[in-house]
């Protein structure tokens, strides 16, 4: 079976039997399906200690239903797929007023794992000073995926996933063109992981 996310906690001895406890954790996206326990040894031997179920688990996106698809990277092994903007009143460009809140569902996916936990931040820029930020930010949500439930280093490689970032814009906000750049970072370093494609 798959090897699921696991901690081990210490070796706990009573009278000559020796105790390891395992804890598994399911992830949101881990395909529903049965699998099964499995102890190995050092020497390459393993013992099945026997089966779970896993059941109610989010279901991958099709990404060929994607509103905006993309064809970019960030990093050497997160794919972009696209995103869905909710909010915007339709046109060319898009149509928001300042205190509206915009909602943007990003389409990512592990192409193998990723070693790393990323932060993912989603900011509207304009290019009017804007005194609150000190800077030309006027919403931002940054987050690590799913709220912190799925972080980036325990994706699943090859499995799709749907994120929601909110962006509540400043009733102050001036008229004008805005972008909305979303990209990844380290949290230690404030380091962004660069992108390419689309």
């Amino acid at each position: 079976g798959r090897q699921l996310d696991e901690a081990t906690l210490p070796l706990v001895s009573s009278k000559g039997v020796i105790r390891r406890e395992a804890a598994f954790v399911i992830r949101p996206y881990t395909p529903p399906q049965r699998y099964h326990f499995e102890l190995q040894a050092g020497d390459g031997a393993s013992l099945s200690l026997g089966e779970a179920q896993v059941t109610h688990t989010a279901q991958a996106p099709d990404v060929d239903k994607i509103p905006h698809s993309l064809q970019a990277r960030v990093g050497d092994t997160i794919r972009l797929w696209g995103y869905r903007l909710s909010g915007v009143k339709r046109g060319q460009p898009p149509l928001a007023h300042p205190g509206d809140t915009l909602t943007l569902d990003l389409y990512w996916e592990a192409e193998t794992p990723v070693a790393q936990s990323y932060h993912v931040f989603t900011h509207l820029l304009g290019t009017a000073y804007n005194p609150a930020t000190q800077g030309p930010l006027w919403a931002q949500d940054d987050q690590s995926p799913l709220d912190g439930d799925y972080p980036t280093d325990r994706w699943l490689p090859g499995i799709p996933l749907e994120d929601h970032y909110v962006l509540h814009i400043a009733p102050d906000a001036p008229q004008g063109d805005y972008q909305l750049p979303v990209g990844m970072h380290t949290l230690e370093s404030g380091e962004r992981l660069p992108v390419s494609g689309d």
